[in-house]
């Protein structure tokens, strides 16, 4: 299984901003974590995911 990296950033609204192949996506917070395994407290980073994980993000996603 590969992986890729996707970076995110926490909004002010709680929501995440994920960068996938350089595409902007909001996530729910409850969705990102459930894919992600994000502590709550994170505000940005950088997260390690299978493309079945990103697929799932995408499609639960808002594109921006």
């Amino acid at each position: 299984m590969t992986s890729e990296l996707v970076s995110y950033t926490k909004t002010v609204l709680n929501w995440y901003n994920v960068t996938i192949d350089g595409k902007r996506y909001n996530v729910a917070p409850h969705i990102f974590r459930k894919f992600t395994g994000v502590s709550k407290k994170a505000r940005l980073g950088v997260a390690e995911l299978s493309k079945d994980d990103i697929n799932e993000l995408i499609k639960h996603s808002i594109a921006l």
